[in-house]
């Protein structure tokens, strides 16, 4: 009886090791800081989670796995700097649980595009003058910002949602791509969706649409109407 109640008690102690091991393993992440500074744009593609701040400084953090860390590059191009896995590399193995954040402090921002599966998130709210957003390819993006001007693509099945307010807002969407901007105010907004696209706004006092190829334009707020087209295959909506 003693001699199988000692065997439980070191089967319990071994099981218990290999799982802290394999949590560690799991949760354990390795990071990579790339020097950075003076753009005010960005782009992001190979389904990498971009995490942004505003802030005083200029910082770029990468965070993962060790092995997939390494094959992410971050180009600068004029006043923009791009973040992707390296050519040739098979980024799809991120959905094996390799996933790689990253961390951008910037101290301002006038351009964000986002494709291939990217997500987008945001700490805090972004301030800018005028702001242009694109997202293409799965990928999804939330933020909280506000602006004087917006302009806004959105296609290939991305998704965006917004919150916030601006001025005036141009959107194009096509290709059953979403924006959800329903807590995102503004006062004008020029919107043309077509291909299944959903587009969801609050406009307070202008709004010139376009709905065609099965898509569907919701806005709330009391702007007044003017419709650029007479597709019935799409649909322009009010709602409370």
């Amino acid at each position: 009886m003693k001699k199988s109640l000692a065997l439980k008690k070191n089967l319990t102690f071994v099981l218990f090791f290999i799982c802290s091991l394999t949590y560690f393993n799991v949760f354990a992440q390795n990071s990579r800081q790339v020097s950075v500074s003076d753009f005010n744009g960005i782009g992001v593609s190979s389904g990498i989670n971009l995490h942004l701040k505003q802030g005083n400084t200029e910082s770029l953090v990468i965070k993962g796995d060790e092995e997939v860390i390494k094959d992410v590059v971050v180009e600068k191009n004029d006043r923009g700097i791009s973040i992707k896995y390296k050519e040739g590399v098979n980024w799809s193995r991120i959905f094996k649980g390799k996933i790689i954040d990253v961390y951008v402090t910037f101290k301002s921002l006038n351009s964000l595009a986002a494709s291939g599966g990217a997500d987008v998130y945001i700490d805090g709210q972004l301030r800018t003058d005028r702001f242009s957003l694109a997202a293409s390819g799965g990928a999804d993006i939330k933020l909280n910002l506000t602006c004087k001007d917006i302009k806004i693509a959105v296609s290939g099945g991305a998704d965006i949602e917004l919150k916030g307010s601006a001025e005036n807002m141009t959107v194009s969407a096509s290709g059953g791509a979403d924006l959800d901007a329903f807590d995102f105010k503004v006062d004008y907004a020029q919107v043309n969706c077509s291909g299944g696209a959903d587009v969801d706004i609050y406009v307070n006092k202008g709004l010139t649409a376009s709905a065609s190829g099965g898509a569907d334009i919701t806005y709330k707020g009391n702007a007044a109407l003017k419709k650029t087209s007479n597709s019935k295959s799409g649909d322009i909506t009010h709602a409370n």
